[in-house]
């Protein structure tokens, strides 16, 4: 019967050892991800934010032109994306208006406070919904120098007109109807003409953003009821970590029923099911960080795509697995630690009240005549001469005579 329960035994604890490695995992990686300081450190990197600009212009430009009338046609008069494809040959003259009319280090600051703002509402402040975005500097370079300098690297880096283009160049500058072509005119008065076209295009978009104020609602288009949605549902996730617990622990108190008999098999079947659970984890921390360096090659492989965006998100990922493989793996780390230090707590435990228990039954005397007695029979034996003794000197002492 005993060898049948601890069968049973063997195969709970091949259960519950993985599902103690898997809610340790959950709680480590879940928990970084759900972490500000992990994403601080990740932020911190101004290398994720360069070249962005680029992305970010285009999405700009487009939320200021939904404001802006353009009469009937309610096309706008230039298109960015005409911009972006003229200077396709020249990704240098690209990055360069990019960076004068959307500077990577506002990108930067303007990611880093979006985060601030979805912890804060993580962490129940609901109010931070109705926090406004600062583009005043966006607005300061869309109608200064950095866009009079932009403008001029645009047209001077376009391809050369075709006929076509440049009729209907003429055309838009005298009418300002339809859409501009982004060319390089060979008339100078024509390519000054374009240029200034692009300047008061900058300004217009300039102009609209000091109308237009972003909100968190409106970029996440989150309510203050749908954050405290947000709140609650990461509450209880959160809670539910721990109960991914139970189970494992629900199979080990199986365990204790069937197989445990004294301090000793304790020690054996516990102690011993939570150094396996430590060492397995241990493992798991040495292969993430194999893990993490096949990740990082693969972003800085991908991180030589063409277009921002895919360069930005490559960065990002890879950003983002550095700092969360770090903060999961140093709360595996530590509770591989806790696992395999009580571990051998519980199994040294086990054994040294078992060693106390059978202490003195286990303890023998050799006599001068080669005998084995026990330390208890010698303590009887002892307590029969001492009573003799005492007998013998009561009846010297004429006691015998008592009744």
């Amino acid at each position: 019967m005993r060898l049948i329960g601890n069968i049973i035994s063997g195969i709970i604890v091949l259960l519950a050892v993985p599902l103690l490695v898997m809610a340790a995992c959950n709680l480590a990686i879940v928990g970084s991800l759900l972490t500000r300081e992990t994403y601080q450190d990740m932020l911190a990197d101004e290398a994720i934010f360069e070249n962005l600009s680029g992305a970010a212009l285009p999405a700009i430009t487009a939320a200021s032109a939904e404001e802006m009338d353009f009469g009937a046609g309610g096309n706008a008069p230039i298109q960015i994306t005409d911009i972006a494809t003229a200077l396709e040959d020249d990704p240098q003259a690209w990055a360069t208006v990019t960076e004068m009319l959307v500077p990577a280090t506002w990108l930067q600051s303007t990611v880093n406070q979006a985060a601030d703002v979805l912890f804060s509402i993580f962490e129940g402040d609901v109010s931070v919904v109705e926090s406004e975005f600062d583009l005043s500097e966006v607005r300061e370079r869309l109608q200064g120098e950095s866009a009079v300098e932009a403008a001029t690297i645009i047209i001077e880096s376009a391809p050369a007109c075709t006929p076509e283009q440049t009729r209907t160049l003429i055309e838009f500058l005298d009418t300002f109807a339809g859409t501009m072509p982004i060319c390089q005119a060979e008339n100078d008065a024509l390519r000054a003409q374009s240029i200034s076209a692009l300047e008061l295009w900058f300004s217009s978009l300039a102009q609209i953003l000091v109308d237009d104020t972003l909100t968190v609602s409106e970029l996440f288009g989150l309510n203050r009821d749908q954050a405290q949605q947000v709140h609650l549902a990461l509450s209880l996730a959160q809670q539910s970590f721990l109960l991914l617990f139970l189970c494992p622990m629900a199979f080990l108190s199986i365990v204790v029923i069937v197989s445990v008999r004294n301090l000793s098999s304790f020690g054996r079947w516990i102690g011993g099911t939570t150094i396996a659970t430590g060492l397995l984890l241990l493992l798991i921390v040495f292969l993430t960080q194999l893990a993490v360096f096949g990740i990082i090659s693969d972003a800085v492989a991908a991180s030589n795509s063409s277009t921002a965006e895919g360069i930005f998100l490559s960065r990002f990922g890879a950003g983002l697995a550095r700092a969360v493989f770090g903060q999961s793996s140093q709360t595996l780390f530590l509770q591989s630690a806790g696992y395999i230090g009580a571990g051998f707590v519980i199994v040294a435990l086990g054994w040294y009240f078992s060693q106390q228990d059978s202490g003195e039954d286990s303890l023998v005397l050799i006599s001068e005549e080669g005998e084995i007695i026990s330390t208890v029979s010698k303590q009887k034996l002892n307590n029969t001469e001492e009573t003799e003794t005492l007998q013998y000197d009561f009846d010297d002492e004429g006691f015998d005579d008592l009744p």
